[in-house]
Protein backbone atom coordinates (compact mmCIF):
# COMPACT_ATOMS: atom_id res chain seq x y z
CA UNK A 1 0.00 0.00 0.00
CA UNK A 2 1.28 3.49 -0.92
CA UNK A 3 2.37 5.58 2.08
CA UNK A 4 0.35 8.78 2.78
CA UNK A 5 3.72 10.56 2.86
CA UNK A 6 3.99 10.43 -0.96
CA UNK A 7 1.08 12.80 -1.71
CA UNK A 8 2.46 15.24 0.88
CA UNK A 9 5.93 15.13 -0.68
CA UNK A 10 4.42 15.66 -4.13
CA UNK A 11 2.49 18.67 -2.89
CA UNK A 12 5.60 20.15 -1.28
CA UNK A 13 7.57 19.65 -4.51
CA UNK A 14 4.87 21.37 -6.54
CA UNK A 15 4.86 24.32 -4.13
CA UNK A 16 8.65 24.65 -4.31
CA UNK A 17 8.57 24.55 -8.11
CA UNK A 18 5.83 27.16 -8.26
CA UNK A 19 7.64 29.47 -5.84
CA UNK A 20 10.91 29.14 -7.73
CA UNK A 21 9.24 29.66 -11.11
CA UNK A 22 10.63 26.38 -12.46
CA UNK A 23 7.33 25.19 -13.93
CA UNK A 24 5.38 28.42 -14.30
CA UNK A 25 7.73 30.42 -16.54
CA UNK A 26 5.42 31.87 -19.20
CA UNK A 27 8.29 31.99 -21.71
CA UNK A 28 8.54 28.21 -21.85
CA UNK A 29 6.78 26.73 -24.92
CA UNK A 30 3.88 24.38 -24.33
CA UNK A 31 1.21 22.76 -26.45
CA UNK A 32 -0.93 25.88 -26.39
CA UNK A 33 1.68 28.33 -27.71
CA UNK A 34 4.85 30.19 -26.76
CA UNK A 35 6.18 33.62 -25.91
CA UNK A 36 6.59 34.50 -29.60
CA UNK A 37 3.08 33.44 -30.55
CA UNK A 38 0.80 33.06 -27.53
CA UNK A 39 -1.90 30.49 -28.08
CA UNK A 40 -0.44 29.50 -31.44
CA UNK A 41 2.20 27.14 -32.77
CA UNK A 42 5.56 26.87 -31.02
CA UNK A 43 8.41 28.88 -32.52
CA UNK A 44 10.41 26.08 -34.12
CA UNK A 45 13.63 26.62 -36.10
CA UNK A 46 13.21 27.59 -39.75
CA UNK A 47 14.18 25.02 -42.37
CA UNK A 48 16.59 27.01 -44.55
CA UNK A 49 17.09 25.79 -48.10
CA UNK A 50 19.52 27.04 -50.71
CA UNK A 51 19.05 28.88 -53.96
CA UNK A 52 21.41 29.24 -56.91
CA UNK A 53 22.11 32.02 -59.36
CA UNK A 54 20.32 31.52 -62.67
CA UNK A 55 21.92 34.52 -64.34
CA UNK A 56 24.26 36.85 -62.50
CA UNK A 57 25.87 39.39 -64.73
CA UNK A 58 23.65 42.44 -64.36
CA UNK A 59 24.88 45.92 -63.53
CA UNK A 60 23.05 48.86 -61.96
CA UNK A 61 24.90 52.16 -62.30
CA UNK A 62 24.66 53.03 -58.61
CA UNK A 63 27.67 52.77 -56.28
CA UNK A 64 25.63 51.65 -53.25
CA UNK A 65 22.35 49.99 -54.19
CA UNK A 66 19.97 50.02 -51.23
CA UNK A 67 16.61 48.95 -52.63
CA UNK A 68 14.69 47.54 -55.60
CA UNK A 69 11.06 47.82 -56.72
CA UNK A 70 8.83 47.17 -59.71
CA UNK A 71 6.32 49.46 -61.39
CA UNK A 72 4.12 49.44 -64.47
CA UNK A 73 4.51 52.68 -66.42
CA UNK A 74 2.85 53.39 -69.76
CA UNK A 75 2.12 49.69 -70.13
CA UNK A 76 5.71 48.60 -69.49
CA UNK A 77 7.06 46.68 -66.51
CA UNK A 78 10.06 48.50 -65.04
CA UNK A 79 12.63 47.73 -62.38
CA UNK A 80 13.61 50.58 -60.06
CA UNK A 81 16.80 50.83 -58.03
CA UNK A 82 17.77 53.35 -55.37
CA UNK A 83 21.12 54.02 -53.73
CA UNK A 84 21.95 55.56 -50.37
CA UNK A 85 24.78 57.76 -51.63
CA UNK A 86 23.16 59.50 -54.63
CA UNK A 87 19.94 61.47 -55.15
CA UNK A 88 19.08 59.39 -58.18
CA UNK A 89 16.95 56.46 -59.25
CA UNK A 90 17.94 53.87 -61.86
CA UNK A 91 15.15 52.55 -64.11
CA UNK A 92 15.09 49.74 -66.67
CA UNK A 93 12.32 48.22 -68.76
CA UNK A 94 11.84 44.52 -68.00
CA UNK A 95 10.62 42.53 -71.01
CA UNK A 96 9.58 38.90 -70.54
CA UNK A 97 12.31 36.25 -70.18
CA UNK A 98 14.98 38.92 -69.76
CA UNK A 99 18.41 38.26 -68.27
CA UNK A 100 20.16 40.74 -65.94
CA UNK A 101 22.83 41.48 -68.55
CA UNK A 102 20.09 42.53 -70.99
CA UNK A 103 18.64 45.21 -68.73
CA UNK A 104 19.63 48.75 -69.62
CA UNK A 105 19.33 51.02 -66.60
CA UNK A 106 19.05 54.76 -67.08
CA UNK A 107 20.08 56.99 -64.19
CA UNK A 108 17.78 59.88 -63.29
CA UNK A 109 19.12 62.65 -61.06
CA UNK A 110 16.44 63.86 -58.64
CA UNK A 111 18.51 66.44 -56.79
CA UNK A 112 16.85 69.37 -58.61
CA UNK A 113 13.48 68.46 -57.09
CA UNK A 114 14.58 69.59 -53.64
CA UNK A 115 14.78 73.35 -53.11
CA UNK A 116 15.94 73.02 -49.51
CA UNK A 117 18.50 70.67 -47.98
CA UNK A 118 18.29 67.42 -49.98
CA UNK A 119 17.51 64.15 -48.23
CA UNK A 120 20.17 61.60 -47.41
CA UNK A 121 20.36 57.85 -46.90
CA UNK A 122 17.67 56.73 -49.30
CA UNK A 123 17.03 53.14 -48.34
CA UNK A 124 13.95 51.97 -50.26
CA UNK A 125 11.80 52.75 -53.28
CA UNK A 126 8.21 51.77 -54.06
CA UNK A 127 5.69 52.68 -56.75
CA UNK A 128 1.91 52.91 -56.78
CA UNK A 129 -0.42 51.89 -59.64
CA UNK A 130 -0.31 55.48 -60.92
CA UNK A 131 3.44 55.13 -61.50
CA UNK A 132 4.45 57.58 -58.76
CA UNK A 133 7.67 56.84 -56.90
CA UNK A 134 7.95 56.73 -53.10
CA UNK A 135 11.47 57.20 -51.74
CA UNK A 136 12.26 56.26 -48.14
CA UNK A 137 14.82 58.32 -46.26
CA UNK A 138 16.26 56.55 -43.22
CA UNK A 139 17.45 59.50 -41.17
CA UNK A 140 15.77 61.59 -39.86
CA UNK A 141 12.95 59.68 -41.53
CA UNK A 142 10.70 60.74 -44.40
CA UNK A 143 9.04 59.50 -47.58
CA UNK A 144 9.20 61.62 -50.72
CA UNK A 145 6.60 61.15 -53.46
CA UNK A 146 7.78 61.89 -57.00
CA UNK A 147 5.67 62.21 -60.16
CA UNK A 148 5.69 59.32 -62.66
CA UNK A 149 7.81 61.35 -65.08
CA UNK A 150 10.24 62.22 -62.26
CA UNK A 151 9.85 65.92 -62.90
CA UNK A 152 8.20 67.11 -59.69
CA UNK A 153 8.06 66.43 -55.96
CA UNK A 154 4.39 65.82 -55.17
CA UNK A 155 4.45 65.31 -51.42
CA UNK A 156 6.68 64.78 -48.40
CA UNK A 157 5.68 62.60 -45.46
CA UNK A 158 7.61 63.08 -42.23
CA UNK A 159 7.78 59.83 -40.24
CA UNK A 160 7.19 61.05 -36.70
CA UNK A 161 8.06 58.52 -34.02
CA UNK A 162 7.31 59.79 -30.52
CA UNK A 163 7.19 58.15 -27.10
CA UNK A 164 3.72 59.33 -26.10
CA UNK A 165 1.16 56.59 -25.74
CA UNK A 166 1.19 52.87 -24.94
CA UNK A 167 4.26 50.82 -24.09
CA UNK A 168 4.87 49.62 -27.66
CA UNK A 169 5.14 53.22 -28.87
CA UNK A 170 7.60 54.11 -26.14
CA UNK A 171 9.70 51.03 -26.93
CA UNK A 172 9.65 51.80 -30.66
CA UNK A 173 10.64 55.42 -30.04
CA UNK A 174 13.54 54.28 -27.86
CA UNK A 175 14.79 51.82 -30.49
CA UNK A 176 14.21 54.33 -33.30
CA UNK A 177 16.21 57.02 -31.54
CA UNK A 178 19.02 54.76 -30.31
CA UNK A 179 20.55 54.10 -33.73
CA UNK A 180 19.88 56.39 -36.67
CA UNK A 181 21.29 53.84 -39.13
CA UNK A 182 18.92 51.04 -38.16
CA UNK A 183 15.57 52.57 -39.02
CA UNK A 184 13.60 52.14 -42.23
CA UNK A 185 15.18 49.79 -44.81
CA UNK A 186 12.18 48.56 -46.79
CA UNK A 187 8.73 49.89 -47.59
CA UNK A 188 5.35 48.76 -48.93
CA UNK A 189 2.34 50.88 -49.80
CA UNK A 190 -0.92 50.08 -48.03
CA UNK A 191 -4.52 51.10 -48.51
CA UNK A 192 -6.00 54.27 -46.97
CA UNK A 193 -2.75 56.23 -47.40
CA UNK A 194 -0.78 54.05 -44.97
CA UNK A 195 2.83 52.87 -45.28
CA UNK A 196 4.47 49.68 -44.03
CA UNK A 197 8.11 50.28 -43.10
CA UNK A 198 10.64 47.54 -42.39
CA UNK A 199 12.92 48.48 -39.50
CA UNK A 200 16.42 47.12 -40.13
CA UNK A 201 17.80 46.06 -36.75
CA UNK A 202 17.99 47.03 -33.06
CA UNK A 203 14.76 45.04 -32.72
CA UNK A 204 13.78 44.63 -36.40
CA UNK A 205 10.05 44.89 -36.94
CA UNK A 206 7.34 46.05 -39.31
CA UNK A 207 5.85 49.46 -38.53
CA UNK A 208 2.63 50.73 -40.05
CA UNK A 209 2.61 54.51 -40.43
CA UNK A 210 -0.65 56.41 -40.93
CA UNK A 211 -2.18 59.83 -40.33
CA UNK A 212 -2.56 60.56 -36.65
CA UNK A 213 -5.77 59.08 -35.24
CA UNK A 214 -6.14 56.46 -37.96
CA UNK A 215 -6.63 52.76 -37.22
CA UNK A 216 -4.15 50.23 -38.61
CA UNK A 217 -5.07 48.68 -41.95
CA UNK A 218 -2.41 45.99 -42.28
CA UNK A 219 -1.44 44.51 -45.62
CA UNK A 220 -3.23 41.60 -47.28
CA UNK A 221 -2.61 42.36 -50.96
CA UNK A 222 -0.54 44.71 -53.12
CA UNK A 223 -1.98 48.19 -53.52
CA UNK A 224 -4.46 48.10 -56.41
CA UNK A 225 -5.39 51.79 -56.58
CA UNK A 226 -3.35 55.00 -56.61
CA UNK A 227 -1.98 55.83 -53.17
CA UNK A 228 -4.09 58.41 -51.33
CA UNK A 229 -2.11 61.64 -51.00
CA UNK A 230 -3.15 64.62 -48.85
CA UNK A 231 -4.01 67.84 -50.65
CA UNK A 232 -1.13 69.66 -48.99
CA UNK A 233 2.49 69.29 -50.05
CA UNK A 234 3.73 68.22 -46.62
CA UNK A 235 2.27 66.08 -43.84
CA UNK A 236 3.24 63.68 -41.07
CA UNK A 237 2.63 60.00 -40.47
CA UNK A 238 2.86 58.28 -37.09
CA UNK A 239 3.14 54.64 -36.05
CA UNK A 240 -0.23 52.97 -35.53
CA UNK A 241 0.88 49.33 -35.27
CA UNK A 242 4.05 47.26 -34.88
CA UNK A 243 4.56 43.62 -35.84
CA UNK A 244 7.54 41.94 -34.20
CA UNK A 245 9.42 38.92 -35.52
CA UNK A 246 9.79 35.62 -33.68
CA UNK A 247 13.27 34.64 -32.53
CA UNK A 248 13.42 31.93 -35.21
CA UNK A 249 13.13 34.67 -37.86
CA UNK A 250 15.94 36.69 -36.33
CA UNK A 251 18.16 33.59 -36.38
CA UNK A 252 17.85 33.48 -40.19
CA UNK A 253 17.44 37.21 -40.87
CA UNK A 254 19.53 39.00 -38.23
CA UNK A 255 18.98 42.27 -40.04
CA UNK A 256 16.33 43.30 -42.58
CA UNK A 257 17.51 44.95 -45.80
CA UNK A 258 14.49 45.08 -48.13
CA UNK A 259 11.01 43.67 -48.57
CA UNK A 260 8.77 42.68 -51.45
CA UNK A 261 5.03 42.00 -51.56
CA UNK A 262 3.99 39.44 -54.17
CA UNK A 263 0.70 39.33 -56.07
CA UNK A 264 -1.04 37.37 -53.33
CA UNK A 265 0.08 39.68 -50.53
CA UNK A 266 2.83 37.43 -49.17
CA UNK A 267 5.82 39.25 -47.76
CA UNK A 268 9.43 38.40 -48.65
CA UNK A 269 12.43 39.86 -46.79
CA UNK A 270 16.12 39.82 -47.67
CA UNK A 271 18.85 40.07 -45.04
CA UNK A 272 22.28 41.54 -45.70
CA UNK A 273 24.01 40.09 -42.64
CA UNK A 274 22.19 36.77 -42.92
CA UNK A 275 22.57 36.63 -46.73
CA UNK A 276 19.19 34.96 -46.98
CA UNK A 277 15.63 35.46 -48.19
CA UNK A 278 12.68 34.63 -45.94
CA UNK A 279 8.96 34.40 -46.67
CA UNK A 280 6.65 35.51 -43.87
CA UNK A 281 4.06 32.90 -42.92
CA UNK A 282 1.36 35.19 -41.57
CA UNK A 283 -0.57 37.96 -43.25
CA UNK A 284 0.04 41.44 -41.86
CA UNK A 285 -3.20 41.57 -39.94
CA UNK A 286 -3.93 44.23 -37.28
CA UNK A 287 -6.12 41.77 -35.37
CA UNK A 288 -3.28 39.24 -34.98
CA UNK A 289 -1.33 39.83 -31.76
CA UNK A 290 1.21 37.07 -32.37
CA UNK A 291 4.71 37.56 -33.72
CA UNK A 292 5.63 36.93 -37.34
CA UNK A 293 7.26 33.68 -38.46
CA UNK A 294 8.74 32.34 -41.71
CA UNK A 295 7.27 29.47 -43.69
CA UNK A 296 10.29 29.24 -46.01
CA UNK A 297 13.84 30.61 -46.25
CA UNK A 298 16.70 30.34 -48.72
CA UNK A 299 20.41 30.93 -48.18
CA UNK A 300 21.96 33.07 -50.91
CA UNK A 301 25.07 31.96 -52.80
CA UNK A 302 28.44 33.38 -51.77
CA UNK A 303 28.68 35.49 -54.95
CA UNK A 304 26.05 37.84 -53.50
CA UNK A 305 28.21 39.50 -50.89
CA UNK A 306 25.90 42.17 -49.48
CA UNK A 307 22.26 41.78 -50.58
CA UNK A 308 20.29 45.00 -50.23
CA UNK A 309 17.45 44.91 -52.76
CA UNK A 310 14.79 42.31 -53.60
CA UNK A 311 11.99 41.89 -56.15
CA UNK A 312 10.19 38.82 -57.51
CA UNK A 313 9.20 38.55 -61.16
CA UNK A 314 6.06 36.47 -61.76
CA UNK A 315 5.95 35.94 -57.96
CA UNK A 316 8.46 33.08 -58.28
CA UNK A 317 11.70 34.51 -59.68
CA UNK A 318 13.80 36.43 -57.13
CA UNK A 319 16.15 39.17 -58.28
CA UNK A 320 18.62 40.48 -55.73
CA UNK A 321 20.80 43.60 -55.86
CA UNK A 322 24.07 43.66 -53.96
CA UNK A 323 25.65 46.72 -52.36
CA UNK A 324 29.17 46.11 -53.59
CA UNK A 325 31.89 47.77 -55.60
CA UNK A 326 31.88 44.94 -58.14
CA UNK A 327 30.79 45.57 -61.71
CA UNK A 328 28.17 42.86 -61.27
CA UNK A 329 25.54 43.78 -58.66
CA UNK A 330 22.25 42.35 -59.94
CA UNK A 331 21.44 38.64 -59.79
CA UNK A 332 18.57 36.56 -61.11
CA UNK A 333 18.03 33.49 -58.93
CA UNK A 334 16.36 30.16 -59.56
CA UNK A 335 12.60 30.04 -59.26
CA UNK A 336 11.18 29.25 -55.86
CA UNK A 337 8.14 27.22 -54.98
CA UNK A 338 5.06 29.40 -54.52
Amino acid sequence: MRSPLFPLLGLLAACVAACSGASTDSTLPDSSGDADNPGGKADSPVDVGSIDIDHGNGAIALPEVSGLALRTFEGRLQMLAIGDSELAVAIADVPSSVKPSELSFSLHDLGALFSTAPPSQWEAVAADPAGRLFLLEENPGAVYVVSPDLDSLLHTFDLRVESDGPDWKRELAEDWGAESNSRGEGMALCAQGHLLVLKEKQQPCLVEFAPEGASPAGLSAPLSEPFSLPASAHSSLVPVRVWEFASSVRDVLPDMSDLFVDGTGRLYIVSGDGRAIGRVRESIDPSDDGKLHLDAAWKLPKEIANPEGLVLLDDEEPWVASDSADDVNLFELDRIAP
